[in-house]
């Protein structure tokens, strides 16, 4: 019954990891998509994945473009303005993006 219990918990965790981190990477939100995968080795880092997939998405993510509408992709357009481009935009137009990290 222990062995069985123990393959559910992990089986569960797993499951919530790979929807989170697949919700993650539909909103453009790339950083948490890789420090949520660290949360399935180290308790508590696991909620990456969570703030992830509440948090607004990226006024370019396929996520925004498919299910916003056009009160709530213009907010996603305020809040990502003045920020760095997405990393999905740099791609797509060639660009070469130097963060100055």
């Amino acid at each position: 019954m222990d062995a069985v219990l123990g393959f559910s918990v992990v089986a569960l965790a797993l499951a919530y990891t790979v929807v989170s981190a697949v919700v993650c990477w539909q909103k453009g939100r790339r950083t948490l998509f890789w420090v949520g995968w660290l949360g399935f080795f180290v308790p508590g880092v696991g909620l990456c994945h969570l703030v992830g997939a509440l948090r607004l998405a990226r006024p370019d993510s396929s996520w925004a473009l498919n299910r916003y509408g056009p009160e709530k992709l213009a907010r996603s357009h305020a809040r990502f303005t003045d920020h760095r481009p997405s990393p999905n935009t740099a791609l797509m137009s060639g660009q070469t993006i130097n963060y100055p990290y």
